[in-house]
């Protein structure tokens, strides 16, 4: 890194300002050098009265973004009591500079911009966390999702923003229609920053030149005065002593602990403190666990591990009825553009409404990120596309959300080791895979989309066809009933088919046709037959009829070639006489027919029906109990 270089006002160590916009200098002595006009200011005010603590990432850390290769140049912390977050300054290999924010595990690159447009922040000010900024006007969109005020700030090395002392106002913004996600600082007193984030997982960012993993720090219980170990130090914001099992709270800005009710043990958890569970390729460490019940329904208990990993950060296990979910922070919001309780497509996946809840935590041990004694404004709401669900946790301060996926047994077996051996889950898992996973809306638009292009195929098909007249022939039935024999030759001169529309002079009474098609070369025969009757009268006033005076038997799949078409009937005894008129018998080539298209949409709407019903059979099942149930049960 090569900048310029000043002499700290304090000490007289070398500071150095790694590029033009950076501002402010942090010394290993505590003080902080405020640049303005070339040349270093310097107050009692500014004087830090400690360093931040030392962090894996550190002053000389070199890794690569989207954008290219950078180097760490300073670091800027910022903490309340219940929230910590570290802003490092990045240099990169063009000569611009950012910022590599990082939170609780979740890694992202700022890259400061102009005001996004119709982004205000007394709008920001005055919107509750997941809500829309300006949902009254007709401009773009955003959602807020966090605004968290920080009393001060520390910082070290050369800094592209803050100000010590000055209190600063996280903000983050949303922007779902580009799916774009923005945060802004505001400096009390100073600068206003606008930073579009971009998110990474640690592992693609390919830190190197990084500090060992610090010590975790001792405490002592505010209750016992036992020592306990904070592995999830600095995040750590509530830890159960297991001597008296008292909760006591952290503040992370002095590090103090505070007393609160003691928890009731358990040891029918399933993890212990310290296990190892690979999930994603991480080596996590229980450090904390929490059995949870919801605060309306008693009955809905569950318990859950948080996972930590030095770098990677903060997962979470979920086990409900013996059944797994992993769950981990997602650092984006999924696109919502409108009102979420009615579902929401999140990667070509529609997410149904499934729960809301709040809840408070019955029993725990270990290390935790938020006050356990404090839980009940949470406000929960899970979304789910089985096997994975999506859940949403708001507060006051900010909205979270949380992406989670179903494991078996068996795999989380493999994830401990199979040190644990644990059994099958008992009943049902709300996200249990559905034998028939269908997307409602989609299966209907897909299934009407293919009866669609039958249809059209069907027509396309049949469309071509000759549809001629080949010959008519006409048959005459004497007083006994007996049809003359009739025949006529036929010439086919492609593989066709034959249709012989037949018309009856009868009236209550009924006639019996066969007909013999024979190949003049190969002496093969075809034949058909077909009964025609027709009866009709009145009864109590009313005329009635049935049957029908015409037929349209059909001879598929012929062969080219020469044929003779012989055809003779028989009627109802005694009534021949009174057919005076012959019965007619029209003989066309080439006749579409849709009853093959009607025999396959019949089949393909019954294949269709079963897959829904068995569907919605395993749905209705999967519902039982929630708020959103939208089946009806008796």
């Amino acid at each position: 890194m090569i900048g310029t270089i000043f002499t700290c006002p304090a000490c007289g160590a070398a500071l150095v300002q790694a590029h033009p916009e950076h501002r402010l200098l942090g010394c290993v002595c505590g003080t902080v050098s405020y640049l303005q006009d070339n040349a270093l200011q310097v107050t009692d005010s500014r004087k830090d009265p400690q360093s931040p603590e030392p962090w894996f990432i550190k002053i000389g850390t070199v890794g690569q973004d989207a954008s290219g290769s950078f180097e760490v140049t300073g670091r800027v912390l910022l903490r309340n009591e219940d929230t910590i977050f570290n802003y490092w300054t990045l240099l990169f290999e063009d000569g611009t500079t950012g910022l590599l924010s990082e939170g609780y595990g979740v890694y992202s690159v700022l890259r400061k911009i102009a005001m996004p447009p119709d982004l205000y922040p007394a709008w920001m000010s005055v919107t509750e966390p997941g809500a829309w900024i300006n949902p009254d006007y007709d401009v773009v969109k955003y959602r807020l999702m966090r605004r968290v005020v920080f009393p001060s700030i520390q910082l070290e090395g050369s800094c592209l923003w803050g100000e010590p002392g000055a209190s600063v106002t996280l903000m983050e913004v949303f922007q779902p229609e580009t799916e774009t996600a923005y945060e802004f600082l505001d400096v009390l007193g100073f600068d206003d920053w606008y930073f579009e984030r971009r998110s990474y997982h640690v592992s693609e960012l390919h830190l190197q030149q990084t500090l060992p993993e610090p010590l975790a720090p001792l405490v002592q219980c505010a209750s016992c005065d036992r020592d306990l170990i904070l592995h999830s130090w600095p995040y750590t914001r509530s830890v159960v002593c297991p001597n008296c099992r008292h909760l006591n709270l952290r503040d992370l800005v002095t590090g103090s602990l505070s007393k609160k009710q003691p928890l009731e043990g358990s040891r029918s958890f399933h993890l212990q403190l310290q296990d190892a569970v690979t999930l994603d390729e991480t080596v996590f460490r229980v450090t904390g666990m929490a059995r949870k019940v919801e605060m309306l329904l008693a009955e809905n208990i569950w318990d859950e591990y948080t996972l930590y990993h030095p770098q990677a950060g903060f997962a979470y296990l979920s086990v409900y009825n013996d059944h797994w979910t992993y769950v981990k922070e997602w650092p984006d919001p999924p696109p919502i553009e409108g009102d979420p309780s009615g579902g929401f497509e999140y990667e070509d996946r529609w997410f149904e409404p499934f729960n809301k809840y709040h809840y408070k935590v019955i029993s725990g041990a270990g290390e935790h990120l938020y006050n356990l004694h404090l839980t009940w404004p949470y406000d929960c709401k899970e979304y789910i596309y089985p096997p994975n669900t999506l859940i949403s946790e708001t507060t006051k301060t900010e909205q979270v959300w949380f992406y989670g996926q179903s494991l078996t047994t068996a795999e989380i077996n493999k994830a401990t080791g199979g040190a644990k051996n644990l059994r099958e889950g008992s009943g049902r898992s709300y996200l249990f895979r559905n034998p028939v996973p269908l997307n409602t809306r989609r299966f209907v638009l897909t299934a009407l989309v293919l009866a669609v292009l039958m249809v059209l195929v069907h027509t396309a098909i049949t469309g071509r066809q000759v549809n001629r007249t080949l010959g008519r022939m006409e048959l005459q039935f004497d007083a006994s009933g007996n049809g003359l024999q009739n025949s006529v030759p036929l010439e086919l001169n492609y593989p066709t088919n034959l249709v012989f529309e037949i018309e009856a002079p009868i009236n209550n009474s009924w006639i019996y046709l066969e007909g013999t098609l024979v190949n003049s070369r190969s002496g093969a025969e075809v034949a058909f037959s077909k009964t025609l009757e027709y009866y009709h009268g009145t009864e109590d006033g009313e005329s009635w009829s049935e049957g029908s005076r015409e037929a349209e038997p059909v001879l598929n799949n012929l062969d080219s070639g020469r044929y003779f078409l012989t055809i003779q009937g028989q009627a109802d005894p005694g009534i021949g006489a009174f057919l005076t008129a012959p019965t007619t018998i029209r003989i066309r080539q080439d006749v579409p027919s849709h009853w093959n298209l009607i025999h396959v949409l019949l089949l393909f709407g019954s294949v269709c029906v079963v897959l829904y019903l068995v569907h919605r059979h395993y749905e209705k099942i999967r519902y039982e109990g929630s708020p959103y149930d939208p089946y009806t049960r008796e």
